[in-house]
């Protein structure tokens, strides 16, 4: 229930989705209660990347080497529903033996790449965790 909160663990990957309570509103902005659908893709390597048609190109011909990338979706009774404004989630995404790197979103209705600096890598060895505080669950931010 959403009204809990969310606190979910792909099995796989171990990629973990925190939405903490009372974060999620529908297309008018209003809360969200009970269940909700969280759908969360991943592409770990250059094959499912360029199979997803993410596009790697950066400003003025730089591209992208990816340490993996994710795609979260939330949608109650078929319709989409959005982070309320100023509420974040978080995304803790297992990336082993790489070092650390950037973290970028991708604006889909611009087809532009944004540098987000509050996602910080964390940790070191052979397994490093991103903690990601994200606005809003793609190109709204409804609220």
């Amino acid at each position: 229930m959403v009204e809990e909160g969310l606190d979910w663990k792909k099995p796989a990957s171990k990629t973990r989705i925190i939405i903490p309570v009372n974060s999620l509103v529908d297309a008018s902005g209003r809360l969200v209660q009970g269940k909700v659908e969280v759908i969360c893709r991943e592409y770990r390597d250059a094959v499912e990347v360029i199979a997803a048609g993410i596009p790697m190109h950066f400003g003025d011909g730089y591209f992208f080497q990816t340490a993996g990338m994710f795609r979260i979706e939330a949608t109650q009774w078929g319709q989409p529903v959005f982070m309320k404004k100023g509420a974040t989630y978080s995304v803790v995404f297992e990336r082993k033996g790489l070092p650390d790197v950037g973290f970028y979103r991708l604006d889909e209705a611009k087809g532009e790449w944004i540098f987000e600096p509050s996602a910080v890598a964390k940790g070191s060895g052979a397994t490093q965790t991103q903690a990601v505080p994200v606005a809003d669950f793609g190109r709204k931010n409804a609220g």
